[in-house]
């Protein structure tokens, strides 16, 4: 809890302010990264004793899965997202997660294989491991300092983080070893990205997120449609689109939150064009079919025919950590009031660290610059009513009290991207889809027996 200190360390007692600012949830998405990295130990099978016997959810390989694998899963979906899913979603929500630690195995110990292979220990190191957890603590626009406070409000052990960091690692590092070398990137290709970038200036395009399930046979489909209901009741009750794509889509950009970046009508089919026609910017479409999939939209903001600039802004953000989950407007009433008063200090002072000093347990963050348009919908809309050198009203996120400080924005020119960053999306995408392909070979090659 944080407390203003007096000149000799003591504390002094709170202001009682008027009205508690709005409960406004602003979730700092947490899931998967995607980076080079690669692979440590294969997770030891554990041996079923006879208590962990009856809470055994799967075997894969060798490797079990129990019921408290599940529930630690569960609360980071519920703790990163926002979601409060009820009751009757529980099972449903609890078979994807299933599924996604199915995957994760398998991704682990396919690196273990191929490192047995070729002679090694292990195919990535602890070190690999870490920088993908670094990855993942800086996509949450958490400190790692506010990031294990996460962890521990939410009772999050860890090891979850680890396995999922190990995972992605190994895969990254795998499929980049495997497939990297006959992936290659014309200077054809090049500029048919650079002649599209100008092209999607003089027609205007869409900025798109995705969730996508795809099925294959009858039977899929119906799963498919029931999992994309609850994922929209999920999204209907404010959780964050990124951390739900992250878990459940099975598109190429999943890891980066299902963003596909910017999307012109001519490359939209013509059911994407007739959902994404009136769909307003930071809204979420109603599920649709595409070819074998179901598939949900989040328009992220549109481009105007002939742009030729788009915004930046430089912001600060400066949080009040909660030692406990603020779900209520009274648990948060607190760190409110004590919000308003580092507000009201660094309005006066323009001193960030002056303030972080005065004030024991407030987080500063360091600021930083953005294009508007990669700024998730929710604080982009919030940022959008600060002014200029002004500072948010206290935020109450599940974690603690946020505040947002606006320091400039600036308009800049639309240029092309450079060619290796040209070069290094087209490699990616390819990889990609080999990961789709290796991937389902490891299923349909794996023992996995899925009980209860």
């Amino acid at each position: 809890m944080i407390a203003q200190k007096d000149e000799k360390g003591g504390k002094l007692s709170n202001r009682n302010f008027c009205a508690l600012a709005p409960f406004i949830i602003i979730i700092l998405g947490l899931a998967g990264a995607n980076g080079q990295a690669g692979e440590g130990h294969t997770p030891a099978p554990r041996t079923a004793s006879f208590q962990t016997e009856a809470c055994i959810l799967a075997v894969v390989n060798g490797n079990i899965i129990t019921e408290s694998d599940i529930q630690t899963r569960l609360a980071l979906l519920v703790a990163a997202s926002g979601a409060r899913p009820s009751a009757e979603m529980l099972p449903q929500i609890k078979r994807t997660i299933l599924q996604t630690l199915i995957e994760e195995y398998l991704k682990i110990q396919e690196a273990a294989r191929i490192a047995r292979l070729i002679k090694r220990s292990s195919y990535i190191s602890d070190a690999d491991v870490q920088r993908m957890l670094t990855l993942m603590i800086r996509r949450s626009g958490l400190s790692p300092e506010l990031f294990n406070d996460f962890l521990k409000v939410h009772h999050i052990p860890r090891e979850t983080l680890i396995l999922q960091a190990r995972a992605q690692a190994s895969w990254n590092r795998l499929i980049h070893d495997l497939y990297g070398e006959s992936i290659q990137i014309s200077d054809k290709d090049v500029d048919r990205v650079r002649a599209q970038f100008i092209e999607n200036r003089k027609q205007g395009a869409v900025l798109l997120s995705r969730i996508v399930l795809p099925f294959e046979t009858p039977e899929q489909e119906k799963s498919a449609l029931a999992d994309m209901g609850r994922i929209m009741d999920l999204l209907n009750q404010g959780a964050n689109f990124s951390t739900l794509a992250q878990q459940f889509s099975k598109a190429p950009e999943a890891f980066k939150g299902g963003t596909l970046g910017w999307v012109t009508e001519t490359n939209l089919s013509s059911i994407e064009k007739k959902v994404l026609k009136d769909l307003p910017i930071g809204h979420i479409s109603a599920p649709f079919q595409k070819r074998n999939a179901y598939v949900i939209l989040l328009c992220q903001d549109k481009r105007l025919q002939g742009a030729t600039t788009f915004q930046e802004i430089t912001m600060q953000r400066f949080f009040i950590p909660a030692p406990y989950a603020l779900d209520s407007e009274e648990k948060a009433q607190t760190f409110v009031s004590q919000a308003h008063e580092v507000r009201e200090h660094l309005l006066i002072e323009r001193d960030p660290k002056k303030t972080e000093d005065l004030f024991s347990g407030l987080k500063v963050m360091p600021s930083e610059t953005l294009p508007v348009e990669e700024i998730d919908p929710k604080l982009r809309s919030l940022l959008s009513s600060i002014e200029t050198r002004d500072i948010s009203p206290p935020v109450v996120t599940p974690d603690g009290v946020l505040l947002l400080a606006v320091y400039k924005r600036e308009e800049r020119p639309l240029v092309p991207p450079m060619v290796e960053d040209i070069k290094d999306d087209l490699r990616n995408v390819q990889l990609e889809k080999c990961a789709e392909r290796h991937l389902r070979m490891l299923k349909r090659s794996a023992y996995i027996e899925i009980r209860g």
